[in-house]
């Protein structure tokens, strides 16, 4: 549900695969969410209670909990950005979540490492990279979307941790424009001969 005037819009804090690969599509249709997030305890509840994961879990037998976990969740997110893709096209909302490693909170660099991998794994443009509001990710707030990476602050308490996530978009969206305005594309004259 997105309401332009007021800009209100109805996100679906749920992700898993049976629930993507049916009811989340009709609630999408239906116009009632328009984008969707997930953090790692729905993943975990998901994984170990669905048996929907139950095949791809055994390919990946004798991976690290990590590497099986990411495999899982990003299966899953690539499974939501595709169905919320055209309300992104169309500029309504369409974005799905998914949050970097809780305990890289603290590591600016690696939050900014995993934030750009798990980005890039999952090729889709409305995916956004959840990064805690700590010191350290405030840093790396600004450097993803400074590269054109959509961000979503999450864990925020306080007044103080709103001003420094509103800031550290602020400097990135001013490093965006600053690019786009001191960037140009030269189109060389070129001759074609058609037979």
């Amino acid at each position: 549900m997105y309401k332009n005037d007021i800009k209100f819009s109805l996100w679906c804090d749920f992700v898993e695969r049976s629930f993507l690969e049916g009811e989340f599509g009709d609630l999408i249709e239906k116009k009632i969410v328009n984008a969707a997030t997930s953090n790692p305890s729905i993943f975990k509840s998901a994984f170990l209670g669905s048996p929907a994961y139950a095949e791809d879990k055994a390919k990946l037998h004798g991976k690290s909990a990590k590497e099986m976990y990411e495999a899982l969740a990003i299966g899953d997110i690539q499974r939501a950005a595709k169905k919320l893709l055209p309300l992104y096209e169309k500029d309504d909302d369409g974005f799905i979540s998914i949050e970097v490693d809780p305990f890289l909170c603290d590591d600016a660099e690696a939050t900014i490492e995993e934030g750009k991998r798990l980005f890039k794994a999952i090729g889709y443009p409305n995916v956004m990279i959840k990064v805690p509001a700590t010191e350290e990710g405030f840093i790396a707030m600004e450097v993803l979307l400074s590269e054109g990476i959509n961000v979503n602050a999450t864990l925020i308490f306080s007044d103080i941790q709103t001003k420094y996530c509103l800031e550290a978009f602020t400097r990135a969206n001013e490093t965006l424009v600053d690019i786009l305005q001191n960037s140009f594309v030269f189109h060389s004259k070129t001759t074609v001969k058609v037979d």
